[in-house]
């Protein structure tokens, strides 16, 4: 089971594991049906590339992480 991202705490999984990038579907861009997958990291130079909610933290299970590779998707 998975423990908090809360405050930067990396999680683990209950394989032990660490998840460390994230896997995004976009549509591509003018070509309607391609849909381009991108990894994202969740962790540059070791410190967490997302952003909680101001206030309610790890009370939500909502987060943004800025995306890098979208020169050809449709956003």
């Amino acid at each position: 089971m998975a423990e908090g991202l809360a405050n930067g705490n990396r999680t683990r999984l209950s394989s032990g594991a660490v998840p460390d990038e994230i896997r995004v579907v976009h549509n591509r861009k003018d070509k309607l049906g391609e849909w381009p997958k991108r990894s994202e990291p969740l962790y540059v130079g070791g410190e967490p590339r997302w952003f909680e909610h101001p206030v309610l933290a790890e009370k939500v299970d909502v987060v943004a992480v800025p995306l890098s590779a979208v020169d050809d998707v449709h956003l």
